[in-house]
């Protein structure tokens, strides 16, 4: 150990003297005596570390775990505002978001969203990462990049079909078949219709191989105001499929409109009670005036 310390301190002195720092004024005896303080230090350092292990042997230092890591994938399919509201969201959720962007979705963009939104860079702005569609060289082509998974929103039926056969033509289908056989999860979020029996067959041989196939359907149930009460249903529901929301404390879940508690009877029944009374009354008012 001395041998080793005394190497490093070595490195770290001929360095601090090449800097000009020391100006090479130190004598030899000095340099020797701040060798021996270092190297000293050292083991005292290294003697409270093993003393330490060997009080808590079983004590594990927690290490930083890396944010979730998400592949976001845009096609030419209608629902730009879906994208858009999803890399909203998953920037809120603190998820790592990597974006590709097909050359029909940059088109499509033009027709769906205001300037100056409907352009390619403010996509870009929205997520950690970019990549362009041609560049299957890119780290998102290994199974050995790591992601928590992949989300095509929305999900034409030309990347559906080349997904479902492993055509890999471009990056978006080459990062969902790479997700597909490292067994994580892919989420196509198809937007078609009417579907034709081409279709169905390709959504189910994709799901049969472990995607999840989520068409962007409204609900009602919440009672939506707007477009934009939907776009963020549907949004909710992506980001609970891609397992990036399930960090919400008890209050939160419980504020979500969107989540379905079952039917309120209590209020249902109330209801139907006020109303036959009504109805009971207006029948009586009914009949006090046709006998007079």
């Amino acid at each position: 150990m001395s041998q080793r310390l005394s190497r490093l301190f070595n490195q770290t002195f001929n360095g601090f003297a090449r800097s000009g720092c020391g100006q090479g004024r130190l004598s030899w005896s000095k340099t020797c005596g701040l060798r021996n303080t270092f190297i000293a230090s050292q083991k005292r350092s290294v003697a409270t570390s093993r003393s330490c292990w060997q009080q808590c042997p079983n004590t594990t230092i927690p290490l930083p775990r890396r944010k979730k890591r998400v592949v976001v994938a845009v096609t030419g399919a209608t629902g730009s505002p879906l994208a858009v509201a999803l890399l909203q969201r998953l920037r809120r959720l603190n998820v790592e978001t990597h974006l590709i962007l097909s050359t029909w979705a940059v088109a499509t963009l033009k027709y769906e969203l205001d300037a100056p939104d409907d352009r390619s860079s403010y996509f870009a702005s929205l997520a950690d990462y970019s990549y362009s569609p041609r560049d299957v060289s890119a780290s998102l082509s290994s199974g050995s990049f790591r992601t928590d998974g992949m989300i095509i929103v929305p999900c034409s039926m030309k990347t559906l079909a080349s997904i479902r056969i492993g055509y890999d033509t471009d990056l978006i289908t080459r990062a969902a078949s790479v997700t597909l056989k490292e067994r994580r999860r892919l989420i196509l979020v198809a937007r078609e219709t009417p579907l034709s029996s081409i279709h169905l067959e390709n959504m189910l041989r994709v799901s049969e191989a472990g995607a999840v196939v989520m068409p962007p359907v409204m609900a009602f149930y919440t009672r939506p105001q707007c477009i934009d009460d939907m776009v963020q249903q549907s949004v909710k529901r992506m980001s609970d499929l891609l397992g990036v929301g399930e960090d919400f404390d008890e209050e939160e879940e419980q504020s979500r409109s969107d989540v379905w508690t079952g039917f309120d009877w209590e209020t249902k029944k109330a209801g139907e009670i006020s109303q036959r009374g009504e109805t009971q009354i207006e029948g009586e008012v009914q009949k006090a005036s046709n006998g007079a």
